[in-house]
């Protein structure tokens, strides 16, 4: 089982290496901590739409969008369902993984859980975040940048003196929505 295992890695690995597109895809989609050759290939092989649509069109597409079950004056759970059935189990996999090696995942699964969240309700919405991060990154043609949300700063800012402007260093990175996908600051 072990040498059939690593011969259809390899195999995947082959295949996505002969096209220069697919290549690139991969290699920004590896350039995230907890996604691996399987959860690239799925992607990749199952979901076409990624880097093309909107976040909430593949959420829903792969069936994390969060549905009501609502009628009249009753107010139901929300509850995801439908959509593409497993891709949705390879990303539950990529972010079980990203809890402990992705810092952005980790971050917002355990502020989750800090909220109050039943652990699978966080997990739904990591798997969620990972996706929007992966669309993203192949729509802008960006690696990952590991910046948490809500980190503090790495350097201290020296204080403001009155009457004069700031201005960012120009190989400043600012966060894309805090997904982790950063993009150079535009010179001002």
């Amino acid at each position: 089982v072990r040498t059939h295992r690593l011969n259809l890695l390899k195999a995947i690995a082959a295949a996505s290496a002969e096209n220069p597109a697919l290549a690139l895809k991969s290699a920004l989609l590896n350039s995230v901590p907890a996604v691996g050759l399987i959860l690239t290939a799925a992607l990749l092989a199952q979901l076409p739409e990624l880097g093309k649509g909107s976040r909430q069109r593949l959420t829903a597409l792969v069936g994390l969008a969060p549905f009501n079950r609502d009628s009249g004056t009753m107010r139901g759970r929300r509850t995801i369902w439908g959509g593409r059935g497993a891709v949705r189990r390879i990303l539950f996999m990529g972010a079980l993984v990203g809890m402990r090696h992705n810092p952005v995942i980790k971050a917002m699964y355990e502020r989750l859980r800090a909220a109050g969240k039943p652990a699978k309700v966080a997990l739904t919405a990591c798997m969620r975040r990972l996706l929007t991060i992966l669309n993203a990154m192949l729509r802008d043609g960006a690696s990952c940048h590991l910046v948490p949300p809500f980190a503090a700063p790495a350097a201290r800012v020296p204080p403001h003196k009155p009457g004069t402007r700031r201005r960012a260093p120009a190989d400043a990175f600012t966060p894309r929505h805090a997904w982790g996908v950063s993009r150079p600051r535009r010179p001002p």
